[in-house]
């Protein structure tokens, strides 16, 4: 019964590490939004079509973060699903 056990400790580990990843992503995502839409409204320089470029690659990025974060609680969860019964 220890072994099942270490595996379950290592498994609780492995999901709190991924759900703390998951977290870290999207506070990043959101600090660099804020300080990238902070940055178009001051500047002067910054042409009406460079903030289009730049809203549309705050989406891309917005987006590839929620699919990263979807991929690892999917697979997170097969992981789960196949030791079940281990």
């Amino acid at each position: 019964m220890e072994g099942m056990e270490f595996y379950r400790e290592m498994f609780k580990l492995l999901r709190t590490g991924i759900e703390s990843t998951a977290s870290m992503l999207s506070l990043i995502q959101e600090q660099n939004e804020r300080i990238l839409k902070l940055a178009m409204k001051n500047s002067l320089d910054a042409q009406h079509e460079g903030k289009k470029v730049l809203e549309e690659w705050m989406k891309k990025a917005r987006n590839s973060n929620e699919i990263y974060k979807l991929l690892l609680q999917e697979n997170l969860r097969r992981i789960f699903e196949a030791n079940a019964g281990t």
